[in-house]
């Protein structure tokens, strides 16, 4: 930037931009529009305006993202390559921050900055791939964690899962769920018979009843159904539940 400017003037992003364009038409130039320091800025500025245009936080790892869906993986620039220029006076890094400190009504009203971004600040490149490594690994731990919450609520429904976690935090990792009422071995043989029963056309032509494959209903007169839709498929789906059986063969019903 000009030597005018004070010390203690923070350039604007659209300054520091110019800046850096200029020197890239002072320099080496390429016939290719894609390749060369120039069109790295262009690329830059175009992810930093597209991310600021969807209201997410500007940073390093956003723009290589941006830059590998719009032009494949080899376009650049880097979170790498943007992290490197952190000791120029002026290069990408200051751009992105400049941009990033712009941003109106996305950063936190406290000014923390986002993880990503953080780890993009660190000099050390190889602490730097040690942090982005343990972010990685934090954020597939979270995603676990969140499926393991909805099995565990489909397997036992109405638990606090928060508490189960808090009481093996708490304690020496063993941890008793509520107890599950065992079902009797009798009681599924009484559900089994009453499904065939149901189901048997002799047994209902005796009670002058008949099941059509959906309802069990009087064969005569008004036809009134005893148990309507779903009932007995409902039943079916029960026994099969609870005995952890295949689909109850309805035709091979013994009656035991």
């Amino acid at each position: 930037m000009s030597s005018e400017k004070s010390a203690n003037v923070v350039p604007t992003a659209a300054a520091i931009f110019a800046e850096l364009i200029l020197e890239a038409d002072t320099g080496r130039q390429t016939k290719d529009p894609m390749v060369g320091r120039r069109a790295t800025l262009v690329r830059l500025k175009e992810a930093c305006d597209a991310l600021d245009a969807r209201r997410r936080v500007i940073t390093a790892a956003g723009v290589e993202s941006y830059l590998e869906g719009q032009y494949g993986k080899g376009a650049g620039p880097k979170a790498q390559s943007i992290a490197n220029e952190k000791s120029k006076q002026f290069g990408l890094w200051h751009y992105l921050q400049a941009r990033e400190r712009e941003q109106i009504g996305i950063r936190p009203r406290n000014q923390r900055k986002q993880i990503a971004t953080v780890i993009d600040e660190v000099g050390d490149a190889e602490q730097r791939d040690r942090l982005r490594h343990l972010h990685a690994e934090s954020e597939l731990n979270a995603r676990k964690l969140r499926r393991a919450q909805m099995l565990f609520a489909r397997i036992s429904p109405g638990v606090d899962f928060d508490r189960v976690l808090a009481s093996w935090n708490a304690g020496d990792g063993a941890v008793a769920l509520p107890a599950v009422q065992e079902v009797d071995v009798q009681h599924l043989k009484a559900l089994k018979a009453a499904i065939g029963a149901l189901t048997d056309p002799v047994v209902l032509d005796r009670c002058g009843l008949r099941y059509d494959g959906k309802r069990v209903e009087r064969k005569s007169g008004t036809g009134e159904a005893l148990l309507g839709l779903g009932v007995v498929s409902g039943l079916v789906a029960l026994h099969d539940a609870l005995s952890g059986a295949g689909r109850l063969d309805l035709d091979a019903y013994d009656g035991a």
